[in-house]
């Protein structure tokens, strides 16, 4: 798709790539400002500069397992986008690639994630949650998030690179539970295994019938004393299957 070719086009409301388009063009829809929803291709593997700039209608965005790299300032001022989700192969973030981004309100990240750009987040004050998969990405400690103090990184145990602070804001473990330690599983008639975080932080272990389903129920809370805890299922043969998940107050 080429440069410029939806610029400006201020009565576009809904946009469908198809799975054939390999790579945006810049400016290919600056300033839609009533496009209020895009749908991404299956082969887009770049999103160009400033793309999405002032596309102020958009509310969420979820990008192909695709992409992998945000250009720059791509969706800077998209005033009313609250959630991205960046698939699973994203490696590069451009500069200002979510600036003043002012509604945004959580962020995803694969693990594949490598590098943040220079004020990719800045002023995003309603920056609320951003979750890492993998170790933790380079970035301009100084101004890639500035202005979104308030935001808290969820990152997993196994991963690396991490500290208390990234940059200005404050991480915290995931809690996960732990299959490959030995004690998952049924042991003494109880099914139980092990779940990992943050020392002293609470876990809601949740069960469900369907993994898909939006009815997850509360079958148990532990601390995580020094950063682990075990869980039993005392109902674990009430049902002839169940899944579990982990949530956190």
């Amino acid at each position: 798709m080429g440069d410029q070719v939806f610029s400006t086009c201020s009565n576009l409301a809904t946009v469908v790539i198809g799975d054939k388009v390999e790579s945006i063009g810049e400016f290919a829809f600056h300033s839609c400002v009533n496009m209020s929803s895009v749908t991404f291709g299956s082969s887009i593997t770049s999103i160009g500069k400033l793309d999405f700039f002032d596309c102020d209608s958009l509310t969420v965005v979820a990008l192909p397992d695709s992409v992998t790299s945000i250009g720059e300032s791509a969706f800077n001022d998209c005033s009313n986008l609250i959630n991205i989700s960046t698939g699973e192969s994203l490696v590069d973030v451009g500069d200002a690639a979510f600036n003043l981004c002012t509604q945004l309100q959580t962020v995803t990240f694969p693990a594949t994630l490598e590098t943040i750009g220079e004020s990719a987040f800045a002023f995003c004050v309603n920056l609320d949650k951003i979750y890492a998969a993998g170790n933790a990405p380079a970035f301009n400690e100084f101004n890639t998030f500035a202005g979104a103090e308030a935001a808290t990184v969820y990152y997993f145990a196994d991963t690396s690179g991490w500290g208390p602070l990234l940059g200005t804001l404050s991480t915290e473990v995931l809690p996960e539970i732990v299959t490959t330690d030995g004690n998952f599983g049924v042991s003494n008639n109880e099914f139980g295994f092990t779940v990992v975080g943050d020392a002293g932080q609470e876990a809601i272990v949740q069960v469900s019938t369907d993994f898909v389903s939006t009815s997850w129920v509360e079958a148990g809370r532990i601390v995580l004393t020094n950063g682990s805890g075990f869980f039993v299922d005392a109902n674990w043969t009430a049902l002839s299957g169940r899944y579990y998940r982990i949530v956190w107050p």
